[in-house]
């Protein structure tokens, strides 16, 4: 925490003295989004997106300052145009559907970006996950419940997976074997519904 403080003055003061330097404005906003100050690190993205060499670097970074400041709107933009650029990033195309599931909109969008990430890399149990939040954010709960029981059977060890699974049973009425899930997923991880708090489940 203290070398990346200490490297924002650095970054600050090399700034004054030259402030068309766009790696400069990458670098600190790089540390900024370390220390968690995501609107500053967003517009030292911004400033070193307008001569960059390699957006797409850039625009991830500042998706990821967008999504830590809760800007879903501006960080599924961001990741939309990174995966533009580089249409088989597994991270954005996996990012561009997540964020959708937090920001609650265009969940048909957010499924294809799973879609696509599913057909790149199908053993991936994480892609099957996200689909599957993305579906129980939308209502489509059998969708849902299949999903995240792949992405179970993938990753034996998810408790993630194996909560949402029964999070979905429930919806479908299926309270035993819901509950029986969301047990099994307690025994294995005791704050595993910590990771469902933001996306108001």
């Amino acid at each position: 925490m203290g070398q990346s403080a200490e490297a924002i003055e650095d970054y600050t003061q090399a700034l004054k003295l030259d402030p068309k330097e766009v790696f400069i404005y990458r670098q600190r906003g790089d540390a900024r989004l370390r220390l968690n100050q995501y609107l500053d690190a967003v517009d030292d993205y911004t400033q070193a997106l307008k001569t960059a060499d390699d957006p797409a670097a850039i625009l991830s970074k500042r998706a990821d300052a967008n999504f830590g400041a809760q800007d879903y709107a501006h960080a599924a933009q961001d990741y939309d145009n990174v995966v533009k650029l580089n249409p088989t990033d597994l991270r954005s195309l996996d990012m561009a559907c997540q964020v959708r599931a937090l920001w609650g909109q265009q969940f048909d969008v957010a499924i294809a970006y799973c879609d696509k990430a599913i057909q790149l890399q199908p053993a991936q149990g994480h892609f099957h996950w996200t689909r599957a939040l993305v579906e129980y954010r939308a209502g489509h709960f059998s969708d849902a419940a299949a999903d995240a029981d792949t992405a179970f059977k993938l990753n034996p060890n998810s408790a993630s997976a194996l909560y949402l699974r029964g999070m979905a049973k429930r919806k479908l009425g299926d309270m035993a074997g819901g509950d029986a899930d969301l047990a099994s997923a307690k025994a294995m991880q005791a704050d595993v519904i910590d990771n469902f708090k933001n996306f108001g489940m």
